[in-house]
């Protein structure tokens, strides 16, 4: 996982949002204590991790750990290592992450998906600060500070009892919640402008947005976040073919804007904005709300939402 430098910028876009995110990033990296980094998919919950290391004055390197790809047995062995003969197959001992991460962060992703054998060993490892691997006889001090990732509710996994109350509250010591795209639309110009100078090359030409198109990724519900947008837009390149994406290149017309399905209108720029008025207007409940979130005039909502003559 890329760890980023300092003086970098570490988010594209300006808001409010991000600006918190930021200030709360670089408060909590100097401390030892574990991070619980929370959010929806594709929010950028790595880049915080990285930033939280680079930020560290640690020395030791970043090892990352995705919980959710590893069975039971395999997570032993990859969070805590495991002794040569340890089980069938182990012909050479492993060290896991956090041996290999001493003196430096780990990083656990996915951290709800972790088994509960694993949640009572991994305790045990944050209050001790000793590991032993599986099949060894003896323990090993590591100094590894943790950082975990879900997009899933831990607490109402803890009510469950799918997940250790003691271990959610000894990682949650400092929380960072990632804002949802769809909590600061005013970065999507910015990041639509970055998305198409990072797939310029690939796509092999220019990459422009019509103002429909930036209006429509405006008010889409990107359920996957930055990592959607960023795929639509490498996707909406191959297909505009050098020529400015338009709305339905960008975003299939079958995809959710809220809690709407909006249809893409194959017809003039004011039956397009009209569309997407209309599913704003349904997804904050009013037009005086819909107009505060498009950064309009409450006339200008309601002028727009006239039928298209014609």
């Amino acid at each position: 996982m890329p760890v980023p430098r300092i003086g970098e910028p570490l988010w594209v876009g300006r808001s409010d949002a991000l600006r918190t995110v930021t200030q709360e990033l670089r408060r909590f990296a100097p401390s030892r204590a574990p991070v619980l980094v929370q959010g929806e998919s594709g929010t950028g919950k790595e880049l915080a991790a990285a930033e939280l290391h680079a930020r560290s004055g640690r020395s030791g390197p970043l090892v990352a750990l995705n919980c959710g790809a590893l069975s039971e047995a395999l997570a032993h062995s990859h969070l805590f290592g495991h002794a040569r003969g340890a089980f069938t197959g182990a012909a050479g001992q492993r060290r896991g992450a956090f041996v290999a991460g001493h003196a430096g962060t780990v990083f656990l992703d996915e951290i709800g998906e972790l088994p509960l054998s694993c949640q009572a060993m991994l305790l045990r490892v944050l209050e001790t600060g000793a590991v032993c691997p599986v099949g060894a006889d003896t323990e090993f001090a590591v100094d590894a500070r943790v950082v975990c990732a879900t997009h899933r509710d831990l607490q109402a996994m803890v009510a469950e009892g799918t997940f250790r109350e003691d271990l959610y509250h000894r990682l949650s010591v400092l929380g960072v919640r990632m804002p949802a795209l769809r909590e600061r639309p005013e970065d999507i110009d910015d990041l639509l402008d970055h998305f198409a100078r990072r797939h310029a090359a690939d796509v092999g030409h220019p990459i422009s947005f019509t103002e429909s198109a930036r209006m429509m990724a405006r008010t889409a519900a990107w359920t996957g976040n930055v990592r959607e947008l960023r795929n639509a837009v490498h996707r909406a390149g191959f297909l505009a073919q050098g020529q400015a994406i338009t709305a339905d290149q960008l975003l299939p017309p079958d995809r959710q804007v809220g809690n709407r399905t909006l249809t893409i209108p194959y017809g003039t720029f004011e039956s397009m904005r009209r569309a997407i008025v209309e599913a704003v207007v349904q997804r904050e409940g009013s037009q005086r709300r819909a107009a505060v979130a498009l950064e309009l005039p409450r006339s200008t909502v309601g002028n727009w939402l006239r039928p298209v003559a014609g």
